[in-house]
């Protein structure tokens, strides 16, 4: 806080001349009268800010009483900070400009903005006034621990009033600072493996991840732990990840009794440059020792005992351990199979939809086969149910010919179980040429011919915790076609996980569920051109809510070579919900628009809970939401009096039901028009779509040549204030004159 100097010589001669024309003196009284950079502390840091990003600051006044003239300074340092914009609100609806001048370069050090005006139009009296409005462009950033800043002083601050006199008054200046924040820690990974036979000999890596050259990572110490009943360890080799940085020494033991095998990577001299990056500190040699065939077997790759110094030998920690899993699938020898693909789901969050097939394996022509029925059971208390759907496998072995019912498809369902039956329908001989049902002749688990799509909604987790189920196929029967059965001899079961985060962070639009993209890493439906899009960041620990917590939101355009659209903004979670709100609406340029805004945009939602960053992606298209593609017309040419018939073909890139009213208007070769019909459709799905419009006869007065015919698409009549999906589409039509 400074206090007042005195006016310049400068302003007093201008206020005393106009003072003399307009000016009448008044008692002075100024109580609690200031002028203050606002906010006087603008605080940043380096994992949120970069230098090129800015941020605003005010010059306000408070308390001004008979303002008729001002002068002020303001100074920062420039190689911190460029004012790069001025936005001025002057108290007066007229004035005279003495001075107003603003450099980055005012010296070697310092920009500076000057301003000297006094009002022409009488003074100014209010509690407070919002005199300008600076924009800064950051410059520079510590380059390590610490903090950069620059003072936003004023100074040579001179307010005279409408007798020429200095009013009183104190002065707050600003402060910029820019504190740095270290990096994340490295993650340290354990690869996964699928071994197919007993004796298989393979490398595991383990990984070191995101290292950032300021921790000076120097000492990594890990123990991996596995099981000795289907696993041996042969011996550990050094990766090459610190020794592209230096020389090195590198260690290992091997327990195979206990299971346990140990790595030590020290990085002894070479940097700078530090290491950084991700790459492998050291592979482990294994060799399976035992599988089953038709059975998977696993054991995880857990690490554990992880220590990771710096070149000071400082215990820095890491970020996150990443475990591996090791598996054996031995395939069998074209046994009869009936399975669940993929044999493991993991979802992350609760309300999530996930669909699971149910395929058989090894169907050969000489099988006959004919049909399937089988059960499956899961666990209720952590899905639901949405949905079973016929699969594609039997259908593509039609006995009948369409358009008869190909198959028999039949679902029972019970608390926690399904009972399926899926059936070709005999249509009487066997067609000639007939060629019974047949799946591909590998017995690799992602093979096989899909019998049933069950979808499932997650319904219950637990935060900090994975929680596992079993999707148990039982009592399966083949059918061959004389309805004797075949041999199943091979059920692979599926497994089910949900794994939740205590900490969460969710990212979506104002859509209701769920097509606003509820729930993590899930994608919202589709917006057009100028929507208002308004994204919702959920944030919880423990499933309650995070109030005051800043969250960081990246938005893209999509990726084009006009120009990508691209911007940053911080929000405050809601203080009871935990909800943090931005609203957007999508931009029509005036140049290119549909290459700069149709395609897919991204949403990067992130905040640090607890020194934990999480984060959300969420994608939506932006496009015409509904779009006419072509118009067919039945005939190249049409007589007077003929009726013709017009197709009309469109696509929706919406996933909720929209109404949609198509018009069609046809107009001769000089214009007049001769008629038009209409089609309206409550909810008009994802995906493509037509319509054929008939009813309208050419009329005898219609001029012959060439006409036109114009299609659109409107969410309803625009007598109904109903407005355009998208641009018109038009084609030529003939009208013979004969």
């Amino acid at each position: 806080m400074k206090l007042h100097r005195l006016l310049a010589a400068s302003i007093i001669a201008v206020l005393l001349i106009s003072s003399m024309a307009i000016f009448t003196p008044k008692a002075k009284a100024y109580p609690g009268t200031h002028v203050s950079i606002d906010p006087g502390l603008v605080e940043k840091y380096t994992d949120t800010t970069s230098v090129g990003d800015t941020f605003q600051v005010k010059l306000i006044f408070g308390n001004m009483t008979d303002l008729a003239g001002i002068e002020y300074k303001i100074t920062w340092k420039s190689d911190v900070l460029n004012l790069v914009a001025i936005q001025d609100n002057l108290p007066w609806s007229s004035y005279y400009v003495a001075t107003n001048v603003t450099t980055n370069n005012y010296n070697a050090t310092n920009g500076r903005s000057w301003v000297s005006i006094v009002s022409t139009s009488g003074p100014f009296t209010g509690s407070s006034l919002n005199l300008r409005i600076m924009t800064f462009k950051i410059m520079s950033a510590p380059s390590g621990p610490g903090f950069l800043s620059s003072y936003i002083d004023i100074y040579d601050d001179i307010f005279g009033d409408s007798g020429a006199n200095p009013i009183p008054h104190t002065t707050n200046d600003g402060l910029f600072k820019f504190y740095f924040v270290m990096p994340p820690l490295p993650d340290i990974k354990a690869d996964s493996f699928t071994a197919t036979f007993v004796g298989q000999t393979f490398d595991l890596p383990v990984r070191i991840l995101n290292v950032d050259a300021l921790w000076q990572v120097a000492d990594v110490y890990f123990e991996l732990t596995y099981d000795t009943t289907l696993l041996d360890a042969t011996g550990l080799t050094e990766g090459p990840f610190f020794s592209g940085f230096g020389t090195t020494t590198f260690s290992y033991t091997v327990d195979d009794l206990t299971g346990v095998v140990s790595g030590h990577v020290v990085l002894t001299a070479g940097p700078p440059p530090f290491p950084s990056g991700s790459g492998v500190i050291a592979t482990i040699q294994f060799t399976a020792t035992y599988g089953e065939v038709g059975n998977i077997l696993t054991c995880p790759l857990h690490l554990q005992n992880v220590v990771v110094k710096d070149f000071s030998a400082v215990n820095i920690g890491y970020h996150a351990l990443i475990d591996g899993l090791y598996t054996i699938a031995i395939p069998s020898p074209a046994k009869k199979a009936i399975g669940v693909y993929p044999p493991a789901t993991t979802v992350v969050d609760e309300g999530v939809l996930f669909t699971i097939q149910v395929r058989v394996y090894n169907i050969s022509s000489a099988d006959k086969f004919f049909g399937v029925q089988f059960s499956l059971d899961y666990d209720s208390t952590l899905m639901e149910l949405i949905s079973v759907a016929e699969g594609p496998f039997l259908a593509s072995f039609p006995w009948r010919t369409p358009p008869e019912e190909i198959t028999y498809f039949q679902v029972y369902t019970g608390t926690g179980t399904i009972t399926l039956v899926n059936l070709l329908l005999n249509g009487g001989p066997e067609p000639p040429g007939y060629i019974y049902p047949t799946t591909n002749p590998e017995n690799t688990i992602d093979q096989g011919g899909i019998i049933a799509y069950i979808t499932f909604r997650s319904t219950v987790g637990t935060p900090g915790e994975t929680v596992v189920s079993t999707f148990d196929l039982h009592d399966p029967i083949f059918g061959d076609y004389s309805g004797l059965p075949i041999p199943v001899e091979l059920i692979h079961d599926g497994t089910y996980q949900i794994t939740l985060d205590k900490r969460y962070i969710d990212v979506y639009t104002q859509y209701p569920e769920p097509f606003g993209g509820q729930k993590r890493f899930h994608d919202a439906d589709a917006y057009s051109p100028q929507d208002l899009v308004c994204l919702y960041v959920k944030l919880t620990y423990n499933r309650w809510p995070i109030p005051n917590k800043p969250v960081e939101l990246e938005i893209h355009g999509p990726e084009n070579p006009v120009y990508n659209i691209t911007f940053y903004v911080t929000v405050f979670t809601d203080p009871v919900t935990g909800i943090a709100v931005y609203c957007f609406r999508i931009p029509w340029p005036d140049v290119d628009a549909e290459t700069q805004v149709f395609g897919t945009w991204t949403v990067y939602a992130s905040a640090d809970v607890d020194g934990i960053k999480i984060t959300d992606i969420l994608h939506f298209e932006v496009g015409w939401l509904i779009q006419i593609d072509s118009i067919t017309l039945n005939e190249p040419a049409y007589k007077h009096l003929w009726v013709p018939y017009i197709r009309v073909d469109y696509h929706s890139i919406s996933l909720q039901g929209r109404p949609v009213t198509i018009t069609v208007s046809i107009f001769d070769e000089v214009g007049y028009p001769l008629g038009s019909m209409t089609v309206s459709l409550t909810a008009v799905g994802y995906g493509p779509h037509y319509v054929t419009l008939t009813g309208f006869r050419v009329p005898y007065w219609a001029r012959a040549g060439t006409g036109v015919v114009r299609a659109n698409a409107y969410t309803a009549l625009p007598s109904m204030s109903g407005v355009a999906y998208c641009p018109e589409v038009s084609v030529p039509f003939v009208i013979l004159a004969a």
